[in-house]
């Protein structure tokens, strides 16, 4: 005999469910210039930090950006050089203000070039190591520019080949996921639906491996699939070691 009393029962629910990359943290490398590939430094597998070389892009794009920066930044060096003199010479009764006043809008115009010049290499994604090279007066410009990772992670696909022609913000090289967590999609039959909710807890078990994983439902699908009558959801799981692998 026993009060009665409301109580929470837990339900285990089986189904089947692939993994995948977690697209929050799975990016494409893709490059800013057009151009054929000098240079390949990573391969499939290969880890990477943020901001690491890819490849590298022989572009006639950059040495012309480069070569632009490099004459906005001798005006404004000239124009600065002049605008010194013409102030002492100002101070000095040889010259009207007007003149300055001339002297200081060519050194405005000057500067306003370097700026829009550098722009144009920022959105290169130059380094600040490149852009000082980039300034040193005498040395060649260099016509290469790297494509560099967006993330951290594994390259996990490799997309492109020695010498290929890419063509600049279309050109997809590598793509690079953070696999230490992953993605597995799950399907919930109609009846199982109502029992299922964000923030349940998982364990997810692969014949092939003998650890369990764990992880969390972190979206509920909005459709149904018609062939199935299942819904997916997605269930963010962490990979220990790398063990869960795409389509597993």
């Amino acid at each position: 005999v026993a009060t009665v009393q409301k109580a929470t029962w837990a339900m285990t629910l089986r189904t089947t469910g692939t993994v995948d990359w977690d697209a929050d943290h799975t990016t494409q490398a893709i490059t800013q210039v057009s151009g054929p590939i000098s240079r390949i430094l990573v391969d499939t597998g290969s880890m990477v930090r943020k901001g690491d070389p890819l490849l590298y892009v022989s572009s006639p794009d950059i040495a012309a950006a480069i070569a632009v920066y490099k004459k906005a930044r001798n005006q404004q060096d000239l124009a600065k050089r002049s605008l010194a003199r013409s102030k002492e010479l100002l101070d000095r009764g040889a010259i009207a203000q007007k003149d300055l006043e001339t002297v200081q809008a060519t050194y405005n115009d000057a500067s306003t070039d370097v700026e829009n010049s550098l722009q144009a290499l920022k959105v290169f994604a130059i380094t600040k190591p490149e852009l000082d090279q980039a300034e040193q007066q005498g040395v060649p410009v260099s016509a290469e520019l790297a494509v560099r990772a967006p993330i951290a992670g594994m390259v996990v696909q490799k997309l492109i080949s020695p010498g290929q022609l890419v063509q600049a913000g279309q050109t997809t090289c590598f793509m690079v996921s953070d696999v230490s967590t992953v993605w597995v999609q799950g399907h919930i039959f109609d009846r199982d639906l109502p029992s299922v909710r964000i923030g349940d807890r998982v364990d997810e078990t692969n014949a092939s491996i003998p650890e369990v994983f764990h992880g969390v439902i972190s979206y509920v699908g909005a459709m149904v699939d018609t062939a199935t009558r299942t819904t997916p959801v997605r269930i963010v799981t962490a990979n220990p070691r790398d063990l869960l692998k795409k389509d597993t």
